[in-house]
């Protein structure tokens, strides 16, 4: 609780059932508003209300847009589907990256415009693409870390997968 007598403050502590503990009576710098003698949760809830939120300095970076995929999907849903659309270089159906919980089952289907590989990074998963036909990786994503799946010959980068 804070006492405030004649433009000094000090700090008096209440012990729970209501007695009086020893107080310290070194002034403080600046005089606070009082808050008036309620209830502990009153005081929390008045701290609470009054507190400005803290921020942290806005960062401005060009990174493509996250999806975060749920680590409560049930097991019975099956894998997670991923389609990619490459047509003229430019990609389609990706948010740029994705986040999975670590066990996710993905299946991953590409199609293009050209004929290049298909590459799931670290995991070192590949597929042929072909405009005719589709490049489809099915694997356990259990690696935790941040993994690019590019079309290999055009070093085009498809998604960025992370798992947590």
């Amino acid at each position: 609780m804070l006492l405030t007598v004649g433009g000094l403050s000090s700090l008096l502590f209440t012990a729970c059932d209501g007695e009086q503990q020893p107080t310290a009576t070194a002034p403080l710098a600046a005089s606070p508003p009082t808050v008036p003698a309620t209830t502990f949760s009153g005081v929390l809830q008045t701290i609470a209300t009054t507190a400005s939120p803290t921020t942290s300095p806005a960062t401005t970076t060009s990174q493509a847009p996250t999806t975060t995929i749920p680590s409560t999907t049930p097991p019975e849903a099956g894998p997670l589907r991923i389609s990619i659309e490459v047509n003229g270089g430019v990609v389609e159906g990706a948010d740029g990256h994705l986040v999975v919980p670590r066990g996710t089952e993905i299946e991953l289907t590409v199609t293009a415009d050209v004929s290049d590989e298909v590459h799931v990074h670290f995991y070192d998963f590949k597929a042929n693409v072909t405009p005719t036909d589709a490049a489809v990786i099915q694997f356990v994503a259990d690696v935790p870390g941040i993994f690019e799946v590019e079309l290999e010959d055009s070093r085009l980068v498809l998604l960025e997968l992370e798992v947590r």
